[in-house]
């Protein structure tokens, strides 16, 4: 993928050490697994062109403030650094789109194309929300910034957003709500730029990339990902209704039977994106649920104040069917094709933090004590109790 890159544009590689530059066109990359660079600043402002960013550390994604629930997408996490590069743009006139934005491997992938443009730098603050999630269903709700148009001459017009959507509590099942982001809800993917990624890597020799076959997964699951914002995690839906992890063709059918789209995220292979509303999944879970489940407990007996009495009692909105519909398969799994390849090999992933020379020698003699106290621990007699 980034060997494609490397042929059609110049690349140049970013270093804290050389931050002091303006490019053109530009590649920026952190390639330490322990540290995270500064990607756009006033002294680092890409112009115009393509960029690969390369971001390692997941921590960048977390607000001390307002720490997501880990059932949250991956997508949304992934590009909260998003509302940083809008924001540092927005100030040059330039705007970020983005061409292929992926969670691969422990890292976050954004290869974006930047390029000039007032109008659409401001339109796209309302592509940027602030996220209500549910602490106990995770059900999100999203607060956009505001509402951008262009009037008759082709002037942006930015109006401010009316809210919260929600009240104090969900929606749904009356829990808390814990506030995150801001988080990036507009398209993640360029189409044409995957199908053009596609083409390249199957026309070149099969010796060309060493993960050829992971790179097509990861691309094959991206073509036919829908564009809407997070995903749910079929194991949290289960959980939260009490019962067993459902299949992907039966909640896929279900909503297709309703009327919704569907697909799967390719951050997770057990996730279920769709443009359904909220009470429609769990009108599909709750009637799930009903089939499903042979020893669950009468409504009589639970707490009514419970949110899992709240959210199983609750009246539903749709006849669901759960039918077998004949296109929950994607146009990937019914040719066969690979996705979601596992680990290359074992203990795949991020190395450990860096340390300096003098403190690996002071653990190394710490160690050492440690291990003579233990063996002298052993050697020593010690009293039976008879």
């Amino acid at each position: 993928m980034i060997s494609y890159l490397l042929r059609i544009r110049v690349n140049f590689l970013i270093r804290t050490s050389i931050l002091n530059r303006r490019l053109s066109t530009v590649d920026i990359n952190d390639n330490e697994d322990y540290s995270l660079s500064t990607i756009m600043t006033d002294s680092v402002q890409v112009k115009e062109g393509k960029a690969n960013i390369h971001l390692p550390e997941g921590a960048v994604f977390y607000n001390p403030a307002q720490v997501f629930n880990r059932d949250l997408s991956v997508a949304c996490l992934r590009l909260v650094s998003k509302y940083h590069h809008e924001n540092e743009s927005a100030r040059y006139d330039r705007i970020i789109e983005p061409l292929l934005c992926m969670s691969i491997d422990f890292y976050v992938r954004l290869f974006v194309r930047i390029s000039y443009g007032a109008a659409k730098a401001q339109s796209q603050l309302g592509d940027i929300a602030t996220v209500y999630n549910c602490t106990y269903c995770s059900s999100f709700f999203f607060q956009r910034y505001g509402q951008a148009s262009l009037d008759e001459r082709g002037n942006a017009k930015f109006r401010y957003a009316h809210g919260p959507p929600v009240g104090t509590h969900c929606s749904h099942c009356e829990s808390n709500l814990r506030v995150g982001g801001p988080i990036w809800l507009g398209p993640l993917f360029d189409h044409s730029f995957v199908n053009e990624l596609i083409t390249s890597i199957e026309q070149a020799p099969d010796d060309s990339y060493a993960y050829r076959d992971r790179m097509l997964s990861m691309l094959y699951v991206v073509k036919e990902e829908l564009p809407d914002p997070l995903y749910f995690d079929n194991g949290k839906l289960a959980r939260v209704m009490h019962t067993h992890i459902p299949q992907n063709k039966v909640i896929k059918s279900a909503l297709l039977n309703a009327g919704y789209r569907v697909s799967t995220s390719h951050a997770r292979q057990d996730s279920i994106k769709t443009n359904a509303p909220h009470h429609v999944i769990w009108d599909i879970m709750r009637a799930f649920a009903e089939l499903s489940s042979t020893k669950r407990a009468s409504t009589e007996r639970l707490n009514t104040e419970s949110p899992y009495y709240r959210l199983l009692t609750k009246p539903s909105t749709i006849q669901v069917d759960f039918t077998e519909h004949p296109d929950w398969e994607s146009e990937a799994r019914k040719n066969k094709l690979i996705r979601f390849m596992g680990n290359p090999h074992a203990r795949w992933g991020p190395l450990g933090k860096a340390v300096t020379k003098n403190k690996r020698s002071s653990e190394d003699n710490d160690s050492i004590q440690n291990k003579k106290q233990a063996k002298s621990d052993e050697d020593s007699p010690t009293e039976e109790v008879l």
